[in-house]
């Protein structure tokens, strides 16, 4: 479509162009628009890329912050990206004390299980709140040492990308997207243009492009349950 315009573009200079008090886009213009929408294009594909690009939520043990890493779960799921861990930041050591901290601790308990049943499964790490403002190469070597301990930080938890299509019996395709935290009625799904579908999830929008295998196949309708979207197709 972009290389369509930007011949067009084209002979809008020759013609119109000459006409017209006002500049049109240069070739130099749409070459480098076309550069940028393909480096946009690769970034895409590396972003999703599950064998080699993860997201890790970093969150502290509150209530705003958990219902927040929920959502921002959720959504790293609809744009298929591959969240592998979490990071509990500021977490109050347990031999912290005073009645203040003590206070604190209770309530802490109570979010740190919060953060477990709602995120089982994803690989979570601590790190514990410190009584000095981490600055310096020797306080983030300490913070690196109590985050990873003697795990390598680069080891990655999960590979599982949250979007894959399957094949099904009776030539059937199904697309399985995974979303936790989402409730059915939060879930609407659209049929859209040039080999499409749009998925809406609360105030965020999804266009997925289908592959060429499933070019003109009949979208036959979705299920939602356990945590993942169903959407099965059928070939044509």
């Amino acid at each position: 479509m972009f290389t369509v315009v930007s011949r067009l573009m084209g002979i809008a200079r020759m013609t119109i162009g000459r006409l017209v008090d006002f500049p049109l886009p240069t070739k130099d213009v749409m070459n480098t628009i076309m550069t940028l929408k393909d480096q946009m294009k690769n970034c895409k594909e590396i972003l999703e890329d599950a064998e080699n690009t993860s997201i890790r939520l970093v969150l502290n043990p509150e209530r705003m912050a958990i219902n927040e890493t929920r959502r921002s779960y959720s959504y790293m799921c609809l744009y298929n990206k591959n969240v592998e861990c979490l990071i509990v930041n500021k977490v109050i050591p347990d031999t912290a004390d005073g009645e203040f901290m003590r206070v604190k601790l209770e309530e802490q308990k109570t979010y740190m299980e919060m953060i477990g049943e709602s995120f089982d499964g994803l690989k979570v790490m601590n790190a514990y709140m410190m009584n000095t403002e981490i600055r310096g190469i020797e306080r983030l070597e300490h913070l690196a040492d109590m985050i990873f301990g003697d795990s390598d930080p680069i080891e990655t938890y999960s590979t599982e990308s949250p979007m894959r299509f399957r094949t099904a019996d009776g030539g059937i395709v199904e697309l399985i997207v995974k979303m936790p935290f989402v409730d059915q009625e939060q879930v609407e799904l659209f049929k859209g243009k040039e080999n499409t579908i749009i998925i809406h999830v609360g105030s965020q929008k999804r266009t997925v492009s289908l592959p060429t295998s499933l070019s003109g196949a009949d979208l036959l309708g979705a299920e939602f349950g356990d945590g993942f979207l169903t959407v099965r197709f059928r070939r044509v």
